[in-house]
């Protein structure tokens, strides 16, 4: 079998993006490809404040004045527990203000290799391997004084649970004391200790005192009790009442002869980026994630085999007609393609990071329509469908404004992608037999996917829940259009007339979106740069 550089016998210059010309029988097409594309924001879906189709920053969903209970569900009962300790009934449980930037840049470089069965038939393989960048900036509190509570120090600092217990032990014994002597003197009154003594106002201090150690046990730590998750920060208006509330209740017990070390619970400081990396990656905390940070995914992405049938070819194989066309003339091709589920998809315990393909079996059909003018202008007109195959796969049961999921939410679900539709016009002009300019349409469209599944289990708080995978239906359709420029430079005509060495193709073409809706759909720009080498087994012709 022999190998050599020569294009097939009537190949003419492709020119930017694709279109219908297939190969010859034994020539082969050898494609290196770079493909930039990055984006920063989105067009976006339901968003408070803002039309639909709007662009808005990537981060937005990570972006809030307040991180409350809506957004981490264990907030809710330490928002109660505080409101009842510190007397407070409209306080509001926050971790304060975080905002999020991101930017994502995904680099591929697909190899692809083709090969003409016949001089209408064309198969190939196309192997990408992707780098996924996303580029994060994260920031929290940043006056200090957003939050009202923040990490409890109990949970993570010794001498902080050893300070809270001490405080707890101190009343309880206070209390025990005062109630001993509540028993006393309500059996032997006449007591010479009794003199004087209120057992009413004893036993209701007792009661009080009781009620308020069990909350605040519950609360910071004490008694056989780590704590809750958070309390509030220092200098707050609820830890001040909270302080007022033991010094009235170590007041009470001075008035029976019983004085309490002037303890307070220790308070939290407002949360920083770095205790929110805590938050999410301590499983005392129930999230299990990563960090809100930059990450570089790299590996396979989804490999592609496609088939291409020459329907209609005007020149019948005629190198010189096609070398010469004279006024308006057509082709038109069609095709099919199989994905394989070799990329990898985003981790479930990273909330902004990409992965290297969508990881499922897609089937496609493919129509290239080509419109010639003279020997200066073309255009082609292609369609793509793309059928995503159902599949099972883990992912965390929430929505795109609760981005923050626990990892109880983690579950096997059935995924059915939707499916995408796409039309592009791509218009070419000849500046001479070796450099072209190319514009492009395109629009696009994705259905909605389908995830089904429904869970039983228990939330951080222990409330039983049932999960249901629809909830990731949600801002999954979308529809795009993209507008671009190209150049292109080639060597085959001259190479077969013997003027060129090697023949080859160097094709580059920009685009970027212009409009769009849907809440995940990126406003992105790409760029995409070509490389095309053909050679032929067999010989040369």
């Amino acid at each position: 079998m022999a190998l050599s550089t020569a294009p097939a016998r009537g190949q003419v210059t492709a020119g930017t993006g694709e279109d219908a010309l297939t190969l010859t029988r034994g020539q082969f097409r050898l494609r290196g490809i770079v493909d930039w594309s990055s984006w920063s924001s989105r067009y976006g879906e339901n968003s408070p404040g803002r039309a639909n189709g709007s662009r808005e920053p990537l981060g937005l969903n990570f972006t809030t004045d307040s991180l409350g209970p809506g957004h981490l569900e264990s907030l809710l009962p330490v928002q109660s527990s505080i409101r009842g300790l510190a007397g407070m009934a409209n306080f509001g449980a926050s971790l304060g203000a975080m905002s999020v930037g991101q930017r994502n840049v995904v680099s591929s470089t697909p190899m692809m290799l083709e090969y003409g069965v016949t001089s209408r038939v064309t198969l190939g393989v196309l192997v990408p391997f992707v780098t996924s960048l996303a580029e994060v900036d994260l920031r929290m509190n940043p006056t200090g004084r957003e939050a009202t509570v923040g990490l409890n120090p109990a949970r993570r600092i010794g001498g902080a649970a050893t300070s809270n217990a001490s405080l707890v032990s101190a009343f309880d014994a206070a209390t025990t004391a005062l109630n001993t002597r509540v028993t006393t003197c309500t059996n032997s009154p006449t007591l010479p200790a009794c003199s004087g003594f209120s057992t009413a106002a004893a036993a209701s201090l007792v009661g009080r005192t009781s009620v308020m150690m069990t909350a605040l046990a519950s609360l910071y730590g004490g008694r056989t009790s780590m704590g809750a998750p958070f309390v509030p920060i220092a200098g707050s208006a609820a830890q001040a009442a909270i302080e007022t509330r033991l010094a009235g209740l170590r007041s009470e017990f001075s008035g029976f002869g019983t004085t309490i070390t002037p303890l307070a619970p220790i308070a939290a400081t407002p949360l920083t980026a770095q205790d929110l990396t805590t938050l999410l990656g301590d499983s005392l905390y129930g999230i299990n994630a990563k960090p809100i940070a930059g990450s570089i995914t790299r590996g396979l992405g989804d490999i592609e085999l496609s088939a291409k049938v020459l329907l209609f070819d005007p020149y019948h194989g005629d190198l010189a007609a096609q070398r010469n066309p004279t006024g308006f003339t057509w082709r038109q091709s069609i095709g099919a393609v199989y994905r394989l589920p070799t990329g990898t998809v985003d981790l479930t315990t990273d909330f902004t990071d990409i992965g290297t393909g969508d990881h499922a079996r897609d089937v496609g059909v493919r129509s290239w329509t080509d419109l010639l003018w003279g020997t200066k202008f073309w255009m082609t007109i292609a369609a793509r469908y793309d059928r995503r195959l159902p599949d099972e796969l883990r992912r965390r049961i929430t929505d795109a404004a609760h981005p923050l999921a626990p990892s109880y939410r983690e579950q096997p679900v059935t995924r059915d992608l939707g499916d995408i539709a796409e039309l592009s016009i791509t218009p070419r002009w000849s500046l001479n037999e070796w450099v072209g300019i190319a514009a492009q349409y395109l629009v696009r469209s994705k259905g909605a996917d389908r995830y089904t599944g429904t869970f039983t289990t228990t939330d951080l708080n222990g409330t039983p829940v049932t999960l249901d995978a629809a909830l990731l239906n949600e801002e999954t359709q979308w529809r795009e259009q993209r507008l671009g420029f190209g150049l292109s430079y080639s060597t085959l005509t001259s190479y077969d007339r013997g003027q060129a060495k090697l023949p080859y193709e160097i094709t580059w073409m920009r685009t970027v979106s212009t409009t769009g809706t849907g809440g995940n759909l990126p406003v992105a720009a790409q760029d995409l740069i070509q490389l095309r080498w053909y050679g032929r087994l067999f010989g040369r012709r």
